[in-house]
């Protein structure tokens, strides 16, 4: 003897779940698009992604340049891309350099401005708004369920 029923709903959510999966770009998509927010923000507030403040300039640098943005130019510079699902890369077009201000630079005495998480409580940080930029994205798929 067979279930009898209207499995309409049920049918619509498993629809819902294997668009979900099919759609593994899409999600990777959000998850890097969370995570270049949250180093637009700390360029923006001029800290690391869990909003500890950057040393300021040097009055040594800032005798040579005029006051400004303390990473000037390299928010814009960072070129982020989408490989598959599951990896993306974020990278400078013209300015090599930027990856040295994710740490100190013992010889000069250059403090890190991290803009990337760099440490547990930072990637922490970082998960938390990919986590939900992932839950926005799940709770979008399940709507067309309904």
């Amino acid at each position: 003897m067979g279930v009898t029923g209207d499995f309409a709903r049920a049918d619509r959510l498993a629809g819902a779940f294997a668009a979900m999966s099919a759609d593994a770009r899409g999600l990777t998509s959000k998850a890097m698009v969370a995570t270049q927010d949250a180093t637009d923000d700390a360029f923006s507030r001029e800290s690391t992604v869990d909003a500890v403040r950057w040393a300021p300039l040097a009055s040594s640098t800032l005798r040579r340049r005029p006051p400004g943005p303390i990473l000037r130019g390299l928010q814009s510079d960072l070129l982020w891309t989408l490989h598959a699902s599951g990896r993306w890369s974020v990278r400078s077009r013209q300015k090599p350099y930027a990856v040295y201000h994710l740490g100190p630079d013992k010889r000069t005495g250059r403090p890190a401005r991290p803009y990337l998480p760099q440490t547990p409580g930072q990637a922490q940080a970082v998960a938390e708004r990919v986590g939900r930029a992932v839950a926005l994205w799940q709770f979008q798929h399940l709507q067309v369920a309904q």
